[in-house]
C-alpha cells in the first residue's frame, strides 16, 4: 500500500529522456521524494479545539516558501490550500502564524514573516478553497500588529535599526529586506480585495529598503550595498563579504551583504538602476554567481535567475546549470535540504524555470531533459519538451508556449494552471533569444 502511494506521488513528475544516466534520474526522484515529505498533515491532532486542516512540525517556512511550496502548487495544490487554512487558524489562536511550529508551539522568526509570502503566492496563482478574508486578516495582523518589529512599523519607517529586534536581536538588515517583501505581498492581496488604502500603505513601506542602500560601500570593484543602520540612521559599516557569527549575525541571516543586496524581488528595476544599469548589474551578477554565491542557504535561490531581468536568459541558462552541478555531486546537496527546499530548487532547475515566490511569475532557464510531464492534481498536464536538451545543449534557441512563440524569459502561472505545452529548442551555443523581450514585472 505504501509503495503504491509513493509511486503515485512520485509520478506527479515524469521524465522521458533515454540519455539520462540512471544515477541522475535517481537524484531527481530522490529530490522529489524529499520535496513531498513536508508539510506534515496533523489534521485531527490540533492541541486546541479545532477540526479543520492542521499542519505541524514545519521547519521552516523561511526555507520552503521560495521553492517547495511553489512546486506543491503545481503538483499538489490541496497541500498548499490546507497549509494556508492551517496558518490562518494558528494566527487566530496565537495572534501570529509562526515560521516554525512544533507540537503546536511556535518557534523562532528566522527571517521575515514568511507565511505572508505563501499566502500571496497562493492568491496570485488562484489557489482555490481559501477564505481570503481570513488570509488577509493574517497578512494585516503581521504587517501592523504582531509581525515585523515595533521600530519597523513605527511611523511606517520600513526598516529596523541595528540591534533593535526584540527577542532575536540579530540580522536587522536582512530582516528589514524580508519585511519589505512581506509588505509587498500584503499590498498585492489588499489590492486584489479592493482595500486600496492598505495596498498603498504597504506598497509604500515595501520600498523603504532603499534607506539601507549605502552607495559608498565598495567590494571587488563594485559600489553600493545593503548595510545596517543604527537608531540615528547612520550606517554601520561592515565588509560585504563577511558575516560575523554566521546565521546569528547582527547584520544578515545565513548570508552576507553580497547575497542580500540582490534580494528585492518586487523592485528589480530600481535595484538595477542603483547598481549602475543593465551592463554593470550583469557584470556584478556574473561575479557573484561565479565566485561568491552561498548556495548552502536559501537567500540566493533566486539569484542565478535574475539575469532574466536584464534580458540575458543565456546567462541564466549557463549559471543555473553551473550552480546545479553542486547538487548532484555524490547525490548530495551543498547545504541542509530544509524540508524539501534544496530538493525543490534542484527540480525546478532541471525542468527549466523557477518561481518568484509571492508573484505570478516564473523565470526561464531552459530544461535539462528532453521531456518532462507534470501531472497536476486537477488532472491537467504540463508538458515540457526540450528539443536537443542535454548536458552540452544548455542554451535556448526558441520557445513556444501553448502553440505561440514566446520571446520573453518568463511566463505566468495562469499560462500553466489549465494544462500547457512548452516547447524549448536547445543549443550548445548561446543565442540572442529573449534579448529583446519584455522583462519580468517590477513594482
Amino acid at each position: 500500500m505504501l509503495t503504491k502511494t509513493w509511486n503515485k506521488a512520485l509520478s506527479s513528475i515524469l521524465i522521458d529522456d533515454e540519455t539520462i544516466y540512471k544515477r541522475r534520474e535517481t537524484s531527481f526522484y530522490t529530490a522529489l521524494y524529499f520535496a513531498l515529505i513536508s508539510p506534515k498533515d496533523r489534521t485531527g491532532d490540533c492541541p486546541w479545539d479545532y477540526s479543520g486542516p492542521y499542519h505541524d512540525d514545519a521547519i521552516c517556512v523561511w526555507d520552503s516558501f521560495r521553492s517547495q511550496y511553489p512546486l506543491l502548487t503545481l503538483i499538489r495544490e490541496s497541500a498548499v490550500r490546507d497549509k494556508i487554512i492551517s496558518s490562518c487558524e494558528i494566527f487566530k489562536h496565537y495572534g501570529y502564524s509562526y515560521d516554525a511550529l512544533l507540537g503546536g508551539q511556535g518557534d523562532m522568526m528566522q527571517g521575515g514573516d514568511d507565511v505572508d509570502v505563501l499566502v500571496a503566492d497562493a492568491y496570485a496563482k488562484g489557489v482555490s478553497g481559501i477564505n481570503w478574508k481570513d488570509a488577509y486578516n493574517l497578512l494585516k495582523g503581521h504587517a501592523a500588529v504582531s509581525g515585523r518589529t515595533p521600530l519597523y512599523i513605527e511611523n511606517d519607517r520600513g526598516w529596523a535599526p541595528f540591534n533593535s529586534i526584540p527577542k532575536m536581536a540579530y540580522a536587522t538588515a536582512s530582516k528589514s529586506l524580508e519585511f519589505n517583501y512581506n509588505d509587498f505581498c500584503a499590498s498585492q492581496v489588499a489590492g486584489g480585495l479592493g482595500l486600496e488604502n492598505d495596498k498603498a500603505r504597504f506598497l509604500n513601506r515595501s520600498t523603504q529598503w532603499t534607506n539601507l542602500w549605502d552607495a559608498n560601500t565598495s567590494s571587488d570593484g563594485f559600489k553600493g550595498f545593503i548595510q545596517a543602520k543604527d537608531s540615528a540612521a547612520n550606517f554601520v559599516p561592515i565588509d560585504p563579504k563577511t558575516n560575523p557569527n554566521g546565521s546569528f549575525s547582527l547584520y544578515f541571516y545565513e548570508g552576507n551583504s553580497w547575497t542580500y543586496s540582490f534580494y528585492m524581488p518586487h523592485q528589480m528595476k530600481k535595484l538595477i538602476e542603483l547598481m549602475g544599469g543593465n551592463v554593470t548589474f550583469t557584470k556584478r551578477l556574473e561575479h557573484y554567481v561565479s565566485d561568491l554565491i552561498e548556495i548552502t542557504n536559501e537567500p540566493c535561490f533566486l539569484t542565478p535567475y535574475l539575469f532574466d531581468y536584464v534580458s540575458r536568459p543565456d546567462l541564466a541558462s549557463f549559471y543555473v546549470r553551473k550552480v546545479a552541478k553542486v547538487f548532484t555531486t555524490n547525490n548530495d546537496y551543498p547545504g541542509d535540504d530544509d524540508s524539501g527546499a534544496m530538493s525543490s530548487w534542484f527540480i525546478f532547475s532541471r525542468m527549466g524555470f523557477f518561481p518568484v515566490a509571492g508573484q505570478d511569475v516564473y523565470l526561464i532557464n531552459g530544461p535539462r531533459y528532453k521531456k518532462v510531464t507534470i501531472q497536476m492534481e486537477n488532472g491537467k498536464k504540463i508538458v515540457i519538451n526540450g528539443l536537443g536538451a542535454s548536458s552540452e545543449n544548455q542554451y535556448i534557441k526558441s520557445v513556444t508556449l501553448n502553440g505561440k512563440e514566446l520571446n520573453q524569459a518568463w511566463f505566468k502561472h495562469g499560462d500553466l494552471k489549465n494544462g500547457a505545452t512548452i516547447n524549448f529548442n536547445m543549443s550548445e551555443t548561446p543565442s540572442n533569444w529573449g534579448f529583446k523581450g519584455t522583462v519580468p514585472p517590477s513594482y
